[in-house]
């Protein structure tokens, strides 16, 4: 009975016992295998690099799996700049209201580049009367280009709108009194403002 005890313990010293050590836990094994193994120690020596090896190779493969996941993720949110968007010094003023037509009343304005480069963008200007502040608006609003007629750095360019609206000096407070308007280059704002509609009035409509 003590013999078969003796065995029984003893089996992870033999060969079999030693390799199937190696590949169920390689740790254990390379120490069962330095110890009891009656092999050459160049043998060994070859076991315990190949494991070594293997060991390195699934640490390696298990790291460079991860990294490509880190660099997937700041690609889909990539960090975006938006240039600011240069103001120009681009001024309008109203200059006179004439009318035309029994119900159509011309607004003449005063397009001013005080920049130093052509303008060739676009000026959108509304109409409002004076029931609220700032007014309420009774034009919706019209747009003038100056893609193909750029107003010249430091000059002047006469534009007009047309409306049913009378001015002020025709229909008091219910006529328009105020205009804002809005400069664009492109899809980019550079300019705003607004002022009053000028009293200079003319009517070219015979009664």
């Amino acid at each position: 009975m003590k013999m078969n005890t003796n065995e029984m313990k003893k089996w992870y010293t033999k060969t079999g016992g030693i390799i199937a050590m190696l590949f169920l836990f390689y740790p254990v094994g390379l120490i069962l295998m330095w110890k009891h193994a009656q092999w050459n120690k160049a043998v060994k020596w070859i076991v315990t690099i190949v494991f070594v090896l293997y060991v390195f190779t699934v640490a390696t493969s298990s790291s460079e799996n991860k990294s490509p996941q880190t660099a997937s993720k700041s690609d889909v949110t990539p960090t975006v700049s938006k240039k600011p968007v240069a103001k120009q010094k681009i001024v309008v003023s109203s200059m006179i209201v004439k009318k035309i037509a029994p119900e159509t009343y011309r607004y003449f304005f005063n397009i001013e580049n005080q920049e130093s480069k052509d303008f060739n963008g676009e000026v959108y200007i509304q109409l409002y009367n004076g029931h609220e502040e700032p007014g309420f608006l009774i034009f919706g609003g019209a747009t003038k280009s100056f893609a193909d007629s750029p107003v010249r750095a430091g000059a002047n360019s006469v534009s007009y709108i047309d409306d049913s609206h009378a001015p002020f000096e025709v229909s008091g407070i219910d006529g328009a009194m105020t205009f804002s308007y809005s400069v664009s280059v492109g899809d980019d704002t550079v300019a705003t403002g607004k002022g009053g509609i000028s009293g200079e009035y003319e009517n070219y409509v015979q009664e």
